[in-house]
């Protein structure tokens, strides 16, 4: 098998493919809720990839934890994301679904955003880092992002921390084999089962 060498070869949460009006759209492009053609139906946490051989892949997550009805990001990526524990442990889970698709030396782009919920500043950056350190994905770069838009609480009267106009592209580098102590997240939901769909890069 030849790896691919060029573009983004996997987004694993395709979404709307906003991203790629100016980029080359990823060889293989998967969502929880498909919105375009060919965009295939599947967990970023259960992704139908082979052990190892995917090169390059893009993650664009919510940056918030969403629990009221109809909230828009439980829609589209279900219950992991219905407190902040509840995200970091689908970080988590991500990160280590990647780490088993990413070849050795593979490259993965995660973008995220510190956020304040409840009037608590969490350090997600920081968090996403020492997962994937923890995982044996290691940090190579990072871009920050400044946000056109500037989103404010409608019912916030009183700010007490700096509000966020930026997000992270954190780049990472698969080291080896995942570590033999690895702790485990603990979650309040099961994983669907995987859906074997015969993808082979």
């Amino acid at each position: 098998m030849t790896l691919y060498t060029g573009d983004i070869q996997v987004d694993a949460t395709f979404g709307s493919g906003c991203f790629y009006k100016r980029f080359k759209r990823p060889e293989f492009c998967f969502d929880l809720s498909p919105k375009k053609d060919g965009v295939i139906q599947a967990d970023c946490c259960n992704l139908p990839l082979d052990n190892n051989s995917v090169r390059t892949l893009m993650f664009d997550p919510p940056f918030l934890a969403r629990t009221g009805p109809g909230a828009i990001m439980k829609s589209r990526f279900g219950e992991l994301v219905g407190t902040i524990e509840d995200l970091h442990n689908f970080y988590f889970l991500s990160l280590r679904e990647f780490h088993r698709v990413l070849a050795t030396g593979g490259w993965l782009v995660f973008k995220c955003q510190d956020g304040v919920l409840s009037g608590v500043n969490n350090n997600t950056y920081v968090k996403i880092c020492n997962m994937a350190e923890s995982l044996g994905l290691s940090w190579i770069d990072m871009f920050i992002i400044l946000a056109k838009r500037r989103m404010t609480h409608p019912k916030q009267k009183v700010q007490r921390h700096a509000r966020k106009f930026h997000s992270y592209f954190v780049i990472f580098k698969k080291k080896g084999k995942l570590p033999a102590n690895l702790e485990q997240p603990k979650l309040n939901i099961e994983l669907p089962p995987k859906k074997q769909i015969g993808l082979v890069l």
